[in-house]
């Protein structure tokens, strides 16, 4: 009847994740508009998934795909 606990906590922590990604993002600036720029602003966000919680990783890969498939 309603939202488990849990899942509300994974919602929240996979939102928190992808809001961490954006603003790191943000912070590379101009950066980001060069290929070394998106693989560093990647590698930068690969790292930031060490010892994170499963949803709060699931944010910032959803991130990182985007960031993948817009490669040149």
């Amino acid at each position: 009847m309603g939202v488990s606990t849990k899942q509300a906590t994974d919602q929240y922590l996979l939102l928190q994740g992808r809001q961490f990604a954006l603003d790191l993002l943000e912070s590379f600036g101009e950066q980001l508009y060069s290929p070394k720029g998106v693989a560093h602003a990647i590698a930068r966000l690969t790292a930031a998934t060490q010892n994170k919680p499963e949803s709060y990783v699931a944010g910032i890969q959803d991130i990182v795909e985007v960031l993948q498939k817009a490669r040149p």
